[in-house]
This record gives structure tokens, C-alpha cells and sequence, in this order.
């Protein structure tokens, strides 16, 4: 039988895990994240430059959105701290927390488009989308 001195760290081991939480802190540089799971504290992670991005749409989200992390985790007495090699991500929505009165933008474009009649959309220049500046602020078209 081992014993632990007093002011040893936790053994730890890994394994493969899955955890789901809100990113609150990126670090861009380190290629780290902060993904807080609910009732629990802090999971550090380590982020592939490839993942960047997905990472920094989680934080900016994270309102309404959670961070769904598989990959290979550090645990101490049991518990995950830290995962060390991300094998895949997903955003989850979080119902719970959308904003009263919020409604998808998609939603919001099909009302747009109902009520308006096809003779109507027929006007639009068809170089609207890359001459917007042109057709709102006058600049010369591209």
C-alpha cells in the first residue's frame, strides 16, 4: 500500500472522456480554454490551432450555447481536470437560456421573404450582395 505525503499533488491517470460546458476564458497563445461544466469548476483544455475558431464562437455564445468536448482527459482523485487531446467538438444550444422574444435570424428571413411578393425580390440588383456599399452609401460599384 503507497501512501500519499500531505502536500503531494493527486496521482493522476487518463482516459478518454466527454464533457459538456460553457467556455468562459480562451487562451489564444497557450492554445488553452477554460470549459465550465455545470455544479463543477473549471476543466482546462488544450486546443489545436485548427479549433480556434470553433473555440472563440463558443465563448462568445456561451449565452446560449455549450461546448461539447470529446478527447483524452487528466483526472485526479476521480475527478477530470484538464483534457489533454481533443478528438472532436460540438455546440450544443441551450434552450433554457435563449433570451425572451428571441427568434433564429432563418426565421426571421422567411418572414421577410413571405411577405414580400416574388415580383418585388425580382427587383433587387443582382449585384446587390457584392455592391451593398454602392446601393446604401453611394461609393463606386466593384
Amino acid at each position: 500500500m503507497t501512501s500519499q505525503q500531505p502536500n503531494s499533488p493527486a496521482p493522476t491517470t487518463e482516459a478518454d472522456t466527454e464533457v459538456t460546458g460553457r467556455v468562459l476564458q480562451v487562451n489564444i497563445p497557450a492554445g488553452t480554454f477554460e470549459l465550465w461544466p455545470d455544479g463543477e469548476t473549471k476543466i482546462t483544455a488544450v486546443f489545436p490551432p485548427e479549433l480556434e475558431r470553433r473555440i472563440i464562437g463558443a465563448m462568445t455564445y456561451r449565452s446560449f450555447a455549450r461546448l461539447q468536448v470529446q478527447g483524452r482527459g487528466e483526472f485526479a482523485d476521480g475527478r477530470l481536470k484538464r483534457i489533454v487531446k481533443i478528438h472532436q467538438t460540438k455546440t450544443v444550444l441551450d434552450k433554457r437560456e435563449t433570451p425572451p422574444g428571441h427568434r433564429p435570424i432563418w426565421d426571421e428571413i422567411a418572414d421577410i421573404v413571405k411577405d414580400n411578393p416574388a415580383e418585388e425580390w425580382a427587383k433587387l440588383p443582382t449585384d446587390l450582395a457584392k455592391n451593398h456599399d454602392h446601393y446604401l452609401y453611394g461609393t463606386p460599384k466593384k
